[in-house]
C-alpha cells in the first residue's frame, strides 16, 4: 500500500528513498575495490587515508539505510529528522520553497546570517536552508506538498 501524502490527515511522514542510500553505498564499496586494486601502485597514506574515509562513509550510509531520513509535516511545524538528529521549523518561519539541483532549498526566518551569504555565493540570494532531494516522494512534489502546507499552516 502506497503511502498517504494527504495534509488533511496530518501528521505526514515523507521518508527516505533507500535506493538512493543503496545507490551510494554500492558507489563507496566500488571505490573501496579500486584502492584495493591501486594499492601497491599509491602511496601508503593514500591509500590508508582513502581506505579509513570510504570506510567512515560506508558505516555512516549503513546507519541510513537501517534510520533513513524523514520528514515529518504537522500544522504546527515541519521537521526534518535523520541519524543526526531532528531540526524543526514553525511555518511562519519558512518560504520560498523550490527545487534546485535535486535538493529543496527555502528561506528561513530563523537562520544566522552566514548562512545567507554562502546561499547568496551560489546565487541563490533570498534562500538561506536547505534539505536533501533523496526523499521518495520526489523533488518536485514534495515542493508542492510543501509549498501546500504552508499555505495552509503559516
Amino acid at each position: 500500500m502506497a503511502p498517504s501524502y494527504d495534509l488533511d490527515q496530518a501528521p505526514v511522514v515523507v521518508t527516505q528513498a533507500r535506493w538512493k542510500v543503496n545507490l551510494a553505498l554500492l558507489g563507496i564499496g566500488l571505490s573501496l575495490a579500486a584502492i584495493w586494486m591501486i594499492r601497491n601502485d599509491a602511496p601508503g597514506w593514500l591509500v590508508w587515508g582513502s581506505g579509513a574515509f570510504l570506510l567512515s562513509a560506508g558505516a555512516i550510509g549503513l546507519f541510513a539505510l537501517i534510520r533513513p531520513a524523514r520528514l515529518v509535516i504537522t500544522p504546527e511545524r515541519l521537521c526534518f529528522k535523520d541519524w543526526t538528529g531532528c531540526r524543526c521549523w514553525a511555518w511562519r518561519d519558512l518560504s520560498g520553497f523550490c527545487a534546485v539541483s535535486h535538493s529543496i532549498a527555502f528561506s528561513d526566518a530563523k537562520a544566522p546570517v552566514w548562512r545567507s551569504v554562502g546561499y547568496a555565493l551560489i546565487g541563490l540570494a533570498p534562500l538561506n536552508s536547505g534539505l536533501p532531494g533523496s526523499f521518495a516522494l520526489g523533488t518536485e512534489r514534495l515542493v508542492d506538498l510543501l509549498k501546500t502546507a504552508r499555505a495552509r499552516w503559516a
